[in-house]
């Protein structure tokens, strides 16, 4: 059928049906020598339509080629790694429209102040890795621990907060703390003392007995 009739039955263009030619993604069945005017066979319409739902998915023109040749596995695995290529995109994008959301708020480009300042040479400790999102906070802070090691290795210990007093080791056993036992046998000690004392004066003040009058 002329190149006319077949794009309306597809839902392309003309330019598109053109344009896939000359990417030699869809070749007309014939092409008249004369004319140059192409032809495209009803055999053609599933491979046109399937092209225009995987464009209007925006996936580029190499990724259409390889799923229209592609086994069924080999187009699981192909979809799977652009539907990743799409998820990335989708939160660049959002992070995109949070940070013209926060320019909006501010009413200005910078709300900071931008200053240009000489910096003397900093000692730095590097680590590069790989990781994958359920993992990431337990890889992470395994490689907080092995950069800061790295950092006390290169002679540069690392600086206490302000306050914290130094952790005994977990292995060193804790001692029982006596003060409060003492305190309170000195406590018992000085009560029985001050009773005993007590006792002491008032057996030495005892007033004497008063004597019976003779009649």
């Amino acid at each position: 059928m002329p190149i006319g009739r077949f794009a309306r039955a597809v839902r392309l263009s003309v330019k598109a049906l053109r344009h896939y030619d000359e990417e030699g993604l869809l070749r007309p069945g014939y092409v008249d020598p004369r004319t140059g005017y192409r032809y495209y066979g009803r055999e053609q319409a599933r491979d046109a339509l399937m092209i225009a739902m995987l464009r209007s998915l925006e996936l580029p023109l190499e990724t259409v080629r390889a799923a229209l040749a592609a086994t069924p596995a080999e187009l699981s695995a192909l979809i799977a790694r652009e539907r990743a290529r799409l998820a990335g995109e989708l939160e660049r994008r959002r992070s995109a429209l949070r940070a013209l959301e926060r320019i909006a708020g501010a009413g200005k480009l910078a709300p900071y102040e931008i200053a240009v300042r000489d910096e003397p040479a900093q000692l730095v400790a590097r680590l590069t890795n790989a990781t994958t999102a359920e993992s990431l906070v337990a890889d992470s802070t395994g490689w907080v621990f092995e950069v800061m090691a790295e950092v006390e290795r290169a002679g540069r210990p690392r600086r206490r907060r302000r306050g914290s007093a130094a952790r005994a080791p977990s292995s060193c056993p804790l001692r029982p703390a006596r003060s409060r036992p003492t305190a309170a046998r000195t406590r018992s000690s000085a009560s029985r003392t001050t009773r005993s004392s007590r006792g002491r004066r008032s057996a030495g003040t005892r007033r004497p007995a008063r004597s019976a009058r003779s009649t």
